[in-house]
């Protein structure tokens, strides 16, 4: 009942919201020219939606504020919150979900992490909780920066048990947190709140089209039909290459594949279901990337990558922080590495482009883990101290009952079009939502993240690097302080 009910809700949702892009299609200053107001907008959500509210949230009127502290570098506040609506369909959507929360719940939502990022939010976040001044409610945090000091020491609650939350329901995406859940206590939430931070592969529509008697079947049809494999992406990719000047691989050439190294090529690793930390039969925590399960498998994707990096057919920038020297606007690159938050630059050009997940290993990938993405963005931290613990989870729970608006809009702010007109790319898009995942030890073990972080330089020919040797060389460390930190979790949610 508890599906059926929110499939209705969404179904709302989308109709409302495909009217009012309709209207907003023509521009903002027709909001204007008509006298439509965001006011009405919201009052038609809220009127049309709020009866779908979760059956465990009791309408009440609490009369107070949520303090969430939002770091802007890894969650750009404006997807998360809005002071007030500035006429765009995010916006809009964002500023309606709050306008429900209040309706229902009499909660008004604050932002207190202006200035924050992932180097300065931990200081001010501990000294809240040790003060329990109640100034932070929630905490959305980074993907690993600090994650794993405000874990240990003991400054997060679980969310098991947590009044007004209900991780059973579909709003809740409990096997993403299970993954990062010790001896069974979920600090890190992960809800149809978060919005989706992770790598996808962006494709030249046009170009596509050239190409197409050559691809036998289309990219979108493999997607769907689980048959999306590294080996097919590679073929694809092999197809394109026209040297501009005869002067060999330069950046004016036109290419199957351009990107960033170094996340995007991180990304590969998870998606080809390679986990860098897991569970030993003791039930040890330990650095997984090269043992006996996927040494064949990393050492085989080593070599694909690096022979991708050496390949005409593709031209990837090793940088940690330019862009890469082809860009996807160019015309010239069939297949490009971005991210979710990153694909909205492409609006600004002349270019008709779609998205694809990740590829799988290999199509038996289907049967075990599946597509799978890895999340860039932060989590949902509860502080062991709340003044109301049952206000605190019912308005967690509430928006996240509430986001489905907010999740369709960001596809179409990501693409430029409404969903109905793009159904093969909103496909997309739900299979990578659907996929997403994280990594223990990338969140939990700076050591073991740096094996990850390791995995582009390795693949770059110039760097001399062996990604075994490197293990080799500091996979007692790591192992050594993921065991440390699972003790003192242990040790401090005892007392």
């Amino acid at each position: 009942m508890k599906k059926q009910t929110r499939l209705i809700s969404l179904l709302l949702s989308f109709l409302l919201l495909v009217s009012v892009f309709t209207a907003c299609d023509s521009g903002n200053e027709s909001d204007s020219e008509t006298g439509a107001t965001t006011e009405s907008f919201t009052q038609a959500q809220t009127e049309a939606i709020t009866e779908a509210i979760p059956a465990t949230v009791e309408k009440k009127d609490y009369n107070t504020e949520f303090y969430l502290s939002i770091l802007s570098d890894v969650n750009p506040p404006d997807y998360y919150w809005v002071e007030e609506s500035d006429g765009d369909a995010m916006s809009e959507a964002i500023f309606a979900r709050q306008q429900k929360l209040y309706d229902w719940l009499g909660v008004e939502i604050v932002n207190v992490g202006e200035g924050l990022n992932h180097m300065t939010y931990v200081a001010p976040f501990k000294t809240a909780v040790k003060n329990k001044d109640g100034s932070v409610d929630t905490l959305l945090s980074h993907s690993n920066t600090g994650v794993a000091g405000i874990v240990a020491e003991g400054y997060l609650r679980s969310f098991d048990n947590m009044p007004g939350i209900d991780l059973g329901s579909s709003c809740w995406n409990l096997e993403f947190m299970d993954s990062l859940a010790i001896a069974d206590h979920h600090f890190l939430g992960f809800s149809d709140f978060n919005i989706l931070y992770t790598n996808v592969i962006a494709f030249n529509k046009t170009m596509m089209d050239q190409y197409s008697d050559a691809i036998d079947v289309p990219l979108y049809d493999r997607a769907r039909n689980h048959t999306w494999t590294l080996d097919k992406m590679i073929e694809v990719i092999n197809l394109v290459y026209i040297d501009a000047t005869s002067d060999g691989k330069t950046p004016d050439d036109t290419f199957g594949l351009a990107g960033r190294q170094l996340v995007p090529w991180i990304g590969f690793a998870n998606a080809c279901g390679i986990q860098l930390v897991d569970v030993d039969e003791s039930g040890a925590y330990k650095i997984s990337i090269m043992n006996e399960q996927n040494k064949e498998k990393t050492a085989q994707l080593v070599d694909m990558l690096t022979a991708l990096t050496t390949s005409n057919n593709a031209y990837m920038d090793y940088n940690t922080t330019s862009i890469t020297s082809v860009p996807f606007p160019s015309g010239r690159v069939l297949l490009f590495l971005e991210s979710t938050y990153g694909i909205v630059n492409f609006l600004d050009y002349d270019i008709s482009f779609g998205v694809l997940p990740y590829p799988m290993w290999d199509e038996a990938q289907k049967d075990t883990v599946g597509y799978r993405h890895l999340q860039w963005g932060g989590y949902l931290c509860l502080p062991t101290y709340l003044e109301n613990e049952l206000m605190v989870g019912e308005t967690l729970e509430v928006l996240a009952f509430y986001s489905d608006d907010v999740k369709i809009t960001f596809y179409e702010k990501m693409l430029g079009k409404q969903v109905a007109d793009v159904p093969d790319d909103r496909q997309m898009l739900d299979i990578i939502w659907e996929s997403v995942c994280t990594d223990f030890g990338q969140t939990f073990s700076d050591e073991a993240a740096r094996i990850l972080f390791i995995l582009p330089t390795v693949t770059w020919p110039e760097s001399g690097q062996s990604l075994a040797s490197y293990i080799a060389s500091s996979e007692r460390s790591g192992n050594s302080s993921l065991s440390k930190f699972v003790k003192k979790v242990e040790k401090n949610f005892q007392h």
